[in-house]
């Protein structure tokens, strides 16, 4: 777990994040059918920041996807641009802090993020995890501080092998990003990371990992299936 004094070190951001966007703007740009990942953008009230919306498959069980998603230092194996994720404090699987470090081109400067992941089960078997920024929660680095970042990633399990991934999300990456790069990030980054997903998902250190409950039903870790 990270510490209270954060050095200034490398990159990662989870720009994957994920925001509370509202209905699809009219003119948003999605991607093509064969893709099997679905993306919009979106026009965000008093934002000049367009938000997002990406939907897609991923051949794997919902266990093995949480498995991933869980797993925050392997962060940089999926989340695109991901270089650094260190756990900062855990109450276990539905509660933890995350900090994320993003590499940007040069000349921009480098990204960091510190964000609450909180996990709810539903009634169907599947998971929403919410996103709460907690910039403030860590001293400031030489990056620059994602100022604003909130959303959602929800996880349904389609079958005992698949699970439909939808998330939205919305960030303020703060200072000074050329627009060209801005709009690159805004698709770049949420499609890889899904790709990145999928492939970690489905490798056999995941894919065969079902949850471990304790008596009361709440999942407190995985076991590996046969």
């Amino acid at each position: 777990m990270i510490g209270s004094g954060l050095s200034t070190n490398t990159l990662c951001r989870a720009a994957f994040t994920l925001g509370l966007i509202g209905t699809v703007a009219r003119g948003a740009n999605a991607s093509e059918p064969g893709d099997a990942i679905h993306f919009e953008t979106f026009d965000m009230p008093d934002s000049a920041v367009k938000a997002v919306r990406i939907e897609a498959v991923i051949e794997a069980p919902v266990s093995a996807v949480m498995a991933v998603f869980a797993d925050v230092q392997q962060y940089p194996q999926w989340v695109h641009n991901c270089s650094r994720a260190e756990l900062v404090s855990t109450k276990g699987f539905y509660d933890f802090t995350a900090y994320q470090i993003s590499d940007m081109p040069w000349p921009v400067t480098d990204r960091d993020m510190v964000l609450k992941f909180r996990t709810e089960e539903t009634s169907t078997g599947g998971f929403h995890v919410q996103l709460i920024n907690q910039s403030r929660a860590l001293p400031s680095t030489d990056n620059i501080r994602v100022s604003a970042a909130q959303g959602f990633y929800h996880f349904e399990p389609l079958s005992a092998s698949s699970t439909l991934l939808k998330s939205e999300q919305h960030f303020d990456p703060s200072g000074n990003i050329p627009v060209w790069l801005m709009n690159q990030l805004l698709k770049d980054i949420p499609v890889r990371s899904v790709m990145g997903m999928r492939k970690l998902a489905q490798a056999p250190g995941y894919r065969s990992r079902t949850f471990k409950r304790d008596a009361r039903g709440r999942i407190v870790g995985w076991t590996d299936s046969p």
